[in-house]
């Protein structure tokens, strides 16, 4: 399979001309990685969350203290992935100056790396 840049799957999605830190909704999913059922399992067609998975929802729902200009629209929890719409309702010029390259390819290579210990999605915050 050929990859993007030698390490994606695919070829992104985004709009260069785009800055994501715009005022607008934005569609998120975010995959475990190899896809291990780790969040949640479906029961009689109900999906019942793992530990790890209640420890996600609860940094999901706790986002908003520590990015303010950011709200969750809507998320859900599935065995192995995430999908959220969120609300950016602020600019957030703070991140103007991260490298797009970086940001488009979600490869944190600079300013990124210091959030490392607030991103809920990372296996040591959980």
């Amino acid at each position: 399979m050929d990859k993007f840049k030698n390490k994606y799957r695919i070829k992104t999605n985004r709009l260069e001309v785009w800055d994501y830190g715009n005022i607008s909704y934005y569609y998120i999913t975010i995959c475990k990685k190899n896809r291990i059922n780790y969040l949640s399992e479906v029961k009689e067609n109900e999906i019942h969350l793992t530990k790890i998975g209640k420890m996600v929802k609860s940094n999901i729902e706790n986002i908003i203290f520590k990015f303010p200009k950011i709200e969750i629209d809507k998320y859900i929890i599935m065995p192995n992935h995430i999908h959220f719409i969120i609300f950016i309702k602020e600019q957030l010029n703070e991140y103007s100056n991260i490298n797009k390259e970086d940001t488009i390819n979600r490869v944190s290579t600079n300013r990124l790396d210091s959030f490392k210990n607030s991103n809920p999605m990372k296996k040591e915050s959980l």
